[in-house]
């Protein structure tokens, strides 16, 4: 079997190896790429180099990598072996690269944008079980004004149904606690009234009394900020 090194040797002109070592600096300095990225398509590229020498054996030169047929030949052998989430990031990788090498000049064209990157099939969202809820919220005893704070948020969370990213902009002034209602925008900016349960006021009274005075500057300051007095994102 040829190891990685003999494939780089093996090559005329710029090495698999240098041209990648050109495209991982690119990464790094252009993209921010952090070495954890780097490290997994360096692993990513060797598996497509080494299929280019095992089916294409002698000197490397740059067609190889215009070579559809051999490109859609590596995926195909991939598909075999591999989850199609890794065959998804493998060519992911390629395409990059090429790109890359196109847009440096090595390469007259880039033949994996003739090849569609494939969907992956969603994965539908783990919906908790009330008991499970009900352990989570009982692990948070709310002794400190950030357990009250996550109480409160799982409260709301769980009693309407609500997106978080309607809950981090929850404001003072949408909280309507005589009609234990809340008035959240949602998708299109458009408004929506919420009911809230007994507990759920419970939490939410019990976390604001413990904020402190100088945070709560009005009925448009949010309800949930973090520790520099800044609404939390998500």
């Amino acid at each position: 079997m040829m190891s990685a090194k003999n494939i780089f040797d093996q090559a005329k002109g710029p090495s698999p190896k240098e041209l990648s070592d050109q495209f991982f600096e690119y990464l790094k300095v252009e993209k921010n790429s952090s070495q954890y990225t780097l490290i997994n398509y360096e692993i990513d590229l060797r598996y497509w180099f080494k299929f280019i020498f095992d089916q294409a054996p002698g000197k490397f030169s740059l067609d190889k990598f215009t070579d559809f047929k051999l490109l859609r030949s590596y995926l195909a052998d991939q598909g075999e072996k591999y989850s199609k989430t890794t065959v998804c990031r493998r060519l992911s990788v390629i395409k990059g690269f090429l790109k890359f090498l196109h847009r440096e000049g090595y390469i007259e064209k880039n033949v994996a944008k003739l090849i569609a990157q494939p969907k992956l099939a969603e994965k539908l969202p783990k919906i908790l079980k009330p008991e499970e809820v009900i352990r989570l919220i009982e692990g948070t005893p709310g002794s400190t004004l950030r357990e009250k704070r996550i109480r409160a948020a799982i409260e709301l969370l769980y009693s309407t149904g609500m997106r978080v990213s309607e809950l981090v902009g929850i404001t003072y002034e949408k909280i309507d606690f005589k009609s234990s209602v809340l008035i959240v925008l949602g998708k299109g900016n458009k408004e929506r009234a919420l009911p809230m349960g007994r507990h759920c006021m419970v939490a939410i009274r019990d976390y604001i009394d413990g904020i402190p005075a100088t945070q709560k500057q009005g009925s448009k300051t949010p309800l949930f900020m973090n520790q520099d007095g800044e609404a939390i994102s998500v």
